[in-house]
């Protein structure tokens, strides 16, 4: 025997293979594994096909449904369009945003309660 004391290995087992099993366990399973991959690609295709879903839902097949909701969609785009520079001294541009986020939220849940 060549009368080595082997600290290099008692550093590799003990310090070493635990640092890499917490760095694998924590940066690559649950960073890159999971929170990238839950606001990336799956989570963006999960949202995305829920929100097909929900769109598909609202499908009848009635071409007159289907006018009604076309002429309400240029009746309110021609109302921004005409009456928007009416409104935009009286009212903040965030203020707006924040107004058409608490109708879509609003909206949102009385559609998922109901």
């Amino acid at each position: 025997m060549n009368r080595r004391w082997l600290f290099d290995r008692l550093q590799n087992d003990l310090i070493g293979s635990v640092i890499l099993k917490l760095g694998y366990n924590t940066t690559y399973k649950l960073v890159d594994k999971g929170v990238i991959e839950v606001f990336g690609p799956k989570g963006l295709s999960f949202l995305t096909i829920t929100f097909s879903k929900q769109i598909s839902s609202l499908q009848s097949g009635l071409v007159h449904q289907y006018a009604f909701i076309m002429f309400i969609g240029v009746t309110l785009f021609m109302t921004k369009l005409l009456v928007w520079p009416l409104f935009a001294t009286l009212i903040d541009i965030n203020l707006y945003f924040i107004i058409m986020a608490a109708l879509m939220f609003t909206n949102y849940f009385v559609i998922k309660l109901s």
